[in-house]
């Protein structure tokens, strides 16, 4: 699990958090989050359903 908190939101001050999941394989890691906190629900698999709040991101690790 992790909580992004974008902008330097604070949930004290009224901004939520973005719930989400992370995964590492390898030279892959991949986020998934739902903006805007979702309700307090965190994805719970590795997908971004058309339509809705939650977003993918992979990053590949370049070789020096």
């Amino acid at each position: 699990a992790i909580d992004l908190m974008p902008g330097r939101g604070d949930p004290k001050n009224g901004r939520e958090k973005d719930l989400g999941i992370i995964q590492i394989e390898g030279d892959t890691l991949t986020l998934c989050f739902r903006k805007g906190g979702g309700g307090g629900m965190r994805p719970s698999e590795f997908t971004s359903p058309p339509g809705s709040e939650i977003s993918v991101l992979q990053f590949q690790r370049v070789p020096k």
